[in-house]
């Protein structure tokens, strides 16, 4: 998979080397699956665990998806995709550890463009008294690539470490000791932040809401001099109205006029939804004036077009 220079935040900047490098060791080891998620994929609360979901039972409006990427706000937010076999039950002998944490962390990678997010691994251990359940997240680095000596943090003590304490990964693994699960993976963020992607376990998620398209539509409302009445001394002027979704167009669409086939000119639309364009002088004969509505990345384009007969 092709993965371009992003910002990344946290312990988790520049592991798009890491990966890099390992592609040109192991191409078909290293191949990714990409997966897009939706808005309506990230659910409010964890009610469906192995769903993505927010991670804060007390902030279920702090993470959507956009046409810009996973926005978390309203505070501390996280979001986390979490697996079916997430229960207290740990099996000795490490013999239902579903990863190598150490590998998995390490292989990790996420891209931000707003603000700063971390890494989040939720996950139980015999080492971690009560329910056995606490969350590991990356801190800030200034970038570096994730190693096993950065500092990270728990929400809860494993075993002499205690809950929020800095310090480094390989100590806070050493400590889960060898009978532990993974139980899901994702960001977390205590400020406003943008996520555009996570890549865990060979899958690369992308959040990006589709973009609805808006539907325009044009209609000549007026010409001048009047259709039938157009010499070649005249110079063409064509009105008209543009609208989107059956409203009023937004001002500064942009309109594009043709004469027989050739650009000749091009305006925006005005507050009220409406464009004059002069289309200049035509030869006798008939003519095909042809406008179009250009579109942009949410409204569609559209054409309209008018025959007329230009007299001496």
């Amino acid at each position: 998979m092709t993965r371009t220079a992003t910002r990344r935040s946290g312990a988790v900047a520049g592991i798009g080397a890491l990966v890099a490098s390992a592609l040109v060791l192991a191409p078909a080891a290293q191949a990714a699956t990409t997966v897009n998620v939706t808005n309506a994929e990230v659910k409010p609360t964890a009610a469906v665990y192995t769903a993505w979901h927010q991670g804060y039972d007390n902030n279920p409006t702090g993470a959507k998806v956009t046409v810009k990427g996973l926005e978390l706000s309203n505070g501390p937010s996280q979001v986390i995709k979490g697996y079916a076999d997430n229960d207290a039950t740990i099996a000795p002998n490490a013999a239902n550890r579903n990863f190598d944490l150490a590998s998995k962390i390490t292989a990790a990678d996420f891209t931000t463009t707003v603000g700063t997010a971390n890494l989040q691994v939720p996950l139980r251990s015999t080492a971690i008294a009560g329910n056995q359940f606490a969350t590991i997240r990356s801190l800030d680095d200034d970038g570096s690539r994730i190693k096993l000596t950065d500092e990270w943090a728990s929400s809860k003590a494993i075993g002499s470490i205690p809950a929020n304490q800095p310090t480094p990964l390989r100590d806070i693994i050493a400590a889960l000791g060898p009978d532990y699960k993974v139980i899901g993976f994702g960001v977390q963020s205590d400020k406003p932040a943008t996520v555009t992607d996570i890549t865990w376990d060979g899958t690369t998620y992308t959040f990006k809401e589709p973009v609805v398209q808006q539907v325009s539509a044009a209609k000549f409302y007026k010409f001048s001099p009047k259709s039938g009445k157009i010499t070649t001394k005249n110079t063409v002027n064509v009105y008209v109205q543009v609208t989107v979704d059956g409203k009023q167009a937004p001002r500064g669409l942009k309109v594009d006029g043709y004469a027989k086939g050739k650009k000749v000119a091009s305006g925006t639309v005005n507050s009220i939804g409406k464009i004059k364009l002069s289309l200049g002088k035509l030869p006798k004969g008939k003519s095909t004036l042809k406008v179009t509505v250009v579109g942009t990345d949410t409204i569609k384009p559209v054409s309209i077009s008018r025959a007329v007969t230009v007299k001496k």
